[in-house]
């Protein structure tokens, strides 16, 4: 009942008033008690606890609650709550990480156990029932071992004669020269950017 008699007086006052936004009684009284109300919102808020006497009790018992409030001593935490609690985090986070390394340790044996019983039982099926076909993939890999054998004789050949062409040289030392201005350049760069950071 004295809530619908509150929410009553609260309407009127907003009628009253003509305001296009909503009266909060309790948003006032907040503030009231925090001394932050200009003059003009102090003089209606005294008017209206005179014109309202429900909002008159309500601001009543918001002043004794304040003042309650008020007289509890300032409790301080104990000297090494902020120790405790970062150990407290440190421990959990050292927990977490634990848990997570014996997951992707488990996954890793797992897989690695899958990948070794793949590997021996093809093995022991590619021995037992398809000779031929493992002898034609033994003469398969002993060409492409001598065609790579052959190819790195070509390269080396070919690198030989191009070390041995002035105009090797030369472009050599263009690009070692180029490289240099470009890394001089980056340091250069850096150190500026560097400096402005610490700026």
């Amino acid at each position: 009942m004295m809530k619908n008699q509150f929410e009553l007086n609260q309407k009127d006052m907003r009628e009253e008033q003509n305001t296009q936004e909503p009266l909060d009684f309790a948003l006032v009284m907040s503030l009231a008690l925090d001394g932050m109300l200009d003059a003009q919102e102090e003089r209606q808020f005294r008017a209206d606890l005179e014109r309202y006497p429900l909002l008159a009790e309500q601001w009543q018992r918001w002043q004794e609650m304040d003042a309650r409030i008020l007289a509890e001593p300032a409790i301080a935490p104990p000297a090494d709550f902020l120790d405790k609690v970062s150990a407290r985090l440190a421990k959990e986070q050292r927990r977490k990480q634990l848990w997570f390394g014996m997951l992707v340790g488990w996954l890793s044996v797992c897989l690695w156990v899958i990948m070794i019983t793949g590997l021996l039982a093809g093995g022991m099926f590619m021995l037992s029932n398809q000779g031929p076909w493992l002898a034609d993939q033994v003469r398969n890999i002993t060409h492409l071992v001598n065609t790579w054998r052959n190819w790195q004789e070509t390269l080396a050949g070919t690198a030989g004669a191009m070390v041995s062409m002035p105009q090797t040289w030369l472009i050599a030392m263009g690009y070692l020269t180029l490289t240099a201005a470009i890394l001089a350049y980056w340091t250069r760069f850096l150190r500026r950017s560097t400096q402005a950071l610490s700026v």
